[in-house]
């Protein structure tokens, strides 16, 4: 937002973003957007967000960090249509600090003021890891007056540490994360029986996007099952407790593979058990 005793020149800020930094709104006037007539809120969120694209050049804004961290359903829905998440608070309601790729509701992204000690941070970060969860850090000032300062050796030590946290860990600005899981939204794993001893898979929705996909394949024996190109050629997997995993091949996005018994002589002795499925992203490198 319009800050009239701004910390550092507008050049440092455009330095940053340079570097990868995301700059994101927080409105022009930093006033609760519930409390605005709509034509009100959509200046508020229209203006802000065409200020920001003047200044910073090569990335669109596209997150909102709401003001007070307040919001309901109609600040949402016309928020939506500006830009493409939304920040809010840590939860009130004793639930997990970090947010549910699968479920979250992009526009309202719980986050974790880290105003606390570093043991905290760490320990948010832990569950977040334990619960395959998509941490939202929310700072605020550093070194300077204000809600929820930070001391700069705590933030550097706080950083340190996530970068020991990889692969594990992917730290990324909220646009990226809320990216990628929008794309992963888009896309399917289609599972057909073509026999009885051979499954299709395909992966449908990914035509103009080709990450390098993780599959899961939970069976009730995965150790039994290969996963083969229509070549014949071996797709390598590993065993994660009951499902069989593997990179999909990146230039075959849009092709075909193949999951048989690696032994099809004792078919019969094989228990397919119910064939579930979960798209995963490879670990970051």
């Amino acid at each position: 937002y319009i800050n009239h005793r701004p910390s550092a020149p507008i050049s440092e800020w455009q330095a940053a973003a340079a570097r990868g930094h995301e700059m994101a709104s927080h409105t022009v006037s930093h006033v609760p957007l519930d409390a605005l007539e709509v034509h009100q809120m959509r200046a508020e969120l229209i203006h802000s967000k065409a200020i920001l694209d003047s200044l910073f050049l090569g990335e669109p804004v596209v997150s909102l960090a709401y003001p007070f961290s307040q919001t309901n359903a109609a600040v949402a829905a016309v928020a939506s249509s500006i830009y493409q998440s939304g920040r809010v608070g840590p939860p009130t309601d004793g639930n997990a600090v970090y947010n549910d790729p699968a479920t979250v509701d992009l526009m309202s992204l719980k986050a974790f003021f880290p105003c606390s000690t570093v043991a905290q941070w760490y320990s948010a970060v832990e569950r977040t890891i334990a619960g395959n969860g998509w941490l939202v850090e929310a700072l605020h000032p550093i070194d300077e007056p204000g809600f929820c300062r930070v001391a700069t050796e705590d933030f550097a030590e706080h950083l340190h540490y996530l970068s020991q946290q990889h692969p594990a860990l992917w730290v990324a600005p909220v646009r990226d994360v809320a990216k990628r899981i929008r794309q992963w939204r888009t896309v399917e794993l289609q599972i057909e029986i073509i026999s009885k001893k051979v499954y299709q898979l395909r992966i449908i929705g990914a035509h103009s996007y080709q990450p390098d996909w993780q599959v899961a394949l939970y069976l009730n024996d995965p150790h039994l099952w290969g996963v083969e190109e229509e070549n014949g050629r071996i797709v390598p997997s590993n065993m994660e407790e009951d499902a069989l995993v593997f990179s999909w091949p990146q230039q075959r996005a849009n092709d075909l593979l193949f999951l048989r018994p690696k032994d099809q002589t004792h078919i019969a002795q094989y228990s397919w058990g119910t064939l579930k499925h979960a798209i995963r992203k490879r670990p970051e490198h």
